[in-house]
């Protein structure tokens, strides 16, 4: 009888604890979408602030300067705010989601 209570016990504490990771597991998904969607959301504004200024500074230097817009300036402006995008975008997906390869921070995954 001794025995089967401490069978029991080892059980009912080995479920507790599969419960527990379980727990853990889906608040941490819960957070990572969180996450995702939040950083989506600012990166979206990022781009319609851009957009939005881009077209101001077009508008003031085509009708008001009576100039031509700068290829350069705004090839430049493009392809600073494509390379910040994916960027900031490759960074969370590396954080959030770790790559199984040689690069991965062991370590800070069994935390």
């Amino acid at each position: 009888a001794e025995k089967d209570r401490e069978h029991l016990s080892i059980q009912s504490m080995c479920l507790r604890i599969n419960a527990a990771k379980a727990q853990k597991k889906e608040d941490e998904n819960k957070l990572r979408s969180r996450l995702c969607n939040w950083t989506i959301g600012i990166i979206a504004l990022q781009l319609v602030a851009c957009d939005a200024f881009v077209i101001c500074y077009a508008c003031f230097t085509i009708f008001y300067l009576r100039q031509s817009i700068s290829d350069i300036l705004i090839s430049t402006w493009i392809g600073s705010n494509f390379v910040e995008i994916i960027g900031i975008l490759w960074v969370i997906a590396r954080s959030l989601f770790p790559f199984h390869d040689s690069k991965r921070d062991k370590k800070a995954e069994k935390r």
